[in-house]
């Protein structure tokens, strides 16, 4: 994400897409689960270095019950 912010301009933002399954484990997807909670801490962290000129969103879809 550093080497593409390069590219954007200031106030620009980039968008993740991660899971409720970052979370809320399930059973059988460890995997997944800890691929979303990656994403997460990442954009955390790179969020911190870029601010203020550039914005980092994740999106987390989920279910609705």
């Amino acid at each position: 994400m550093r080497y593409g912010a390069k590219h954007l301009t200031d106030h620009g933002s980039i968008a993740l897409v991660s899971g409720s399954l970052a979370r809320k484990y399930n059973h059988g997807l460890s995997a997944l689960s800890s691929v979303g909670g990656i994403v997460e801490a990442m954009s955390r962290a790179v969020a911190s270095e870029l601010a203020p000129h550039i914005r980092i969103n994740v999106v987390s879809p989920g279910t609705i019950n």
